[in-house]
């Protein structure tokens, strides 16, 4: 049960929504109680935060669904783990070495991982405690530089703004030169509070394991468990099964009209 406070503030951001015309999403308190959690229920910045995510949706109306991007999925790039960190959050686990850029573009590698954020926030102690990053850069190369341009990297970074999640930390690994370049083109944009959360490391992680204890981590990052146990394989088959919930929000989203008010 949601307390008075919470459901006066639910309210309030229900109320913003219809007194807008050009806003069309659903208003099923679930939803929007991502929003009001992540921006600890500032009904303003939770609202405008509602509306850069619709914003983000329209820019993907007919491909914002998991079958839409199903090899990327599959090809085990972007998971994740199954055991949260230290500070109980749900940790997002990206791998550049299995991104084909001749196979899957920045498009198909941004819905995946939204489509991935979405299914973590089903769960409240996520919404609550937020989200962890790591991203393994081996492999990162020229290919995937020219794959993210300035439009899909500042995209990505503006998700913070747009997205109903609290972004805690990053932890980045095997870093390589392409990575340093691309780490300066973005720095332009990336606000100072969220470049001050990215970690990057060298050969020395006794850091991540003070955060992320190794025995909740795959081998590949020193951890101890085979690299398919530390994978959260229940959530990535939920996601795979939700193809009509999103696409009926991308209908809404996307070819929505409010109702005729009396």
């Amino acid at each position: 049960m949601n307390s008075l406070k919470e459901q006066s503030c639910l309210q309030l951001l229900r109320d913003l929504i219809q007194d807008d015309p050009d806003l069309c999403c659903s208003e099923e308190e679930e939803f929007l109680m991502r929003f009001l959690r992540a921006k600890d229920f500032k009904v303003d910045q939770a609202f405008q935060s509602l509306k850069n995510y619709v914003e983000m949706r329209k820019g993907f109306p007919t491909t914002f669904y998991p079958s839409a991007v199903k090899s990327t999925l599959e090809s085990g790039m972007v998971n994740v783990l199954k055991h949260r960190d230290s500070d109980g959050r749900q940790i997002f686990y990206f791998r550049t070495y299995l991104w084909n850029t001749k196979f899957q573009n920045a498009d198909d590698v941004f819905i995946a991982c939204t489509l991935i954020l979405e299914e973590m926030l089903n769960c409240v102690d996520t919404q609550k405690n937020g989200v962890t990053f790591i991203h393994d850069l081996k492999g990162l190369g020229f290919s995937h530089c020219m794959t993210l341009g300035l439009p899909e990297l500042k995209r990505i970074f503006r998700i913070k703004g747009g997205f109903p999640a609290r972004f805690k930390k990053a932890h980045a690994v095997n870093p390589s030169t392409p990575f340093f370049i691309l780490n300066k083109l973005a720095y332009a944009f990336i606000p100072t509070k969220l470049h001050n959360r990215v970690t990057i490391y060298g050969k020395d992680m006794s850091a991540l394991y003070e955060s992320i204890p190794k025995e909740c981590l795959p081998k590949s990052l020193g951890g101890l468990l085979h690299d398919d146990d530390a994978i959260d394989h229940e959530l990535m088959n939920r996601l795979m099964s939700r193809d009509e919930y999103f696409k009926t929000t991308s209908a809404l989203i996307c070819n929505g009209s409010k109702r005729n008010k009396s």
